[in-house]
């Protein structure tokens, strides 16, 4: 375009037409328009990041972005963490326009990853400048262990507390109305408080028996082929409580999906020695 705008120019000087070289000024105009039309609606653009929920080291896992306009027309861009990670492309935004693009994300190893800058990219609504934008953001996340099944050294724990081992014990399954005639040391006080009228807590039965991984620390890679079994091991088995042992550190895993993943959270955290 800006090539056609100045061959245009450059012709109707040469051949005396004003027609050409006013023809030319007006491709010409309607480019720089088009370039401060674009760089409003990317000055304005609201970009927010929705990373995976349960990423694991070495896989890819969706995430999403969210992605306002302002008052003013976006072109296409493209927008990606600022390493490179996470990119998408965004079709073009009418002014006000809301929009989610999913996108997938991928970490080599596990451990926790601080996620810093965006990164905006478009040409314009021409192809003219290339723009690149930097959005502050940031945000704290765990890639867990990635799950693997292997061979890992068992043993049984009985009568273990997942709270001694660092884990959480299992609380409250339901919460239901006081019934007429149960005896009112039945009601929960904290929780009736709260709601502003009577409950009551029912609990399940716990098994105290655990099962015991013990994780090697003497051969090279043993710990990291351990640490996957054991991945493995918690999330193919959400009904079995198990304690995970290094040397004399432990660490309890209790039934419960809140419970598991803040276990995988502190396993995928724990340094290879």
């Amino acid at each position: 375009m800006v090539g056609l705008a100045v061959v245009l120019v450059a012709v109707g000087v040469w051949l005396g037409r004003q027609g050409v070289v006013l023809a030319g000024g007006l491709v010409g105009g309607a480019l720089a328009g088009g370039e401060v039309v674009s760089a409003l609606g990317l000055s304005r653009l609201r970009v927010g990041r929705t990373p995976p929920d349960d990423p694991v080291a070495g896989s890819s896992a969706w995430g999403l972005w969210r992605v306002s306009a302002g008052r003013w027309p976006v072109p296409p861009f493209h927008v990606a963490d600022g390493d490179g990670r996470g990119g998408s492309e965004v079709a073009a935004l009418a002014p006000g326009e809301h929009r989610v693009a999913p996108a997938r994300w991928r970490w080599p190893k596990r451990g926790a990853v601080q996620l810093g800058e965006v990164a905006v990219e478009s040409v314009g609504w021409f192809g003219v400048v290339r723009r690149r934008m930097l959005r502050r953001q940031s945000a704290l996340l765990v890639v867990g262990v990635a799950p693997r099944q292997g061979p890992v050294t068992e043993e049984v724990v009985p009568g273990a507390s997942c709270a001694s081992l660092g884990g959480v014990d299992p609380e409250f399954e339901d919460v239901r109305d006081w019934r007429a005639g149960e005896p009112w040391r039945l009601v929960h006080a904290a929780r009736s408080a709260r709601a502003g009228r009577a409950l009551v807590v029912t609990r399940r039965p716990v098994d105290d028996a655990m099962v015991g991984l013990r994780l090697r620390e003497d051969e090279p890679g043993a710990f990291e082929a351990d640490l996957s079994a054991a991945a493995f091991r918690i999330r193919a088995e959400p009904g079995t409580r198990f304690v995970v042992r290094r040397g004399e550190e432990a660490l309890g895993v209790d039934v419960g999906g809140a419970s598991r993943r803040r276990a995988l959270d502190t396993l995928a955290l724990w340094e290879a020695p």
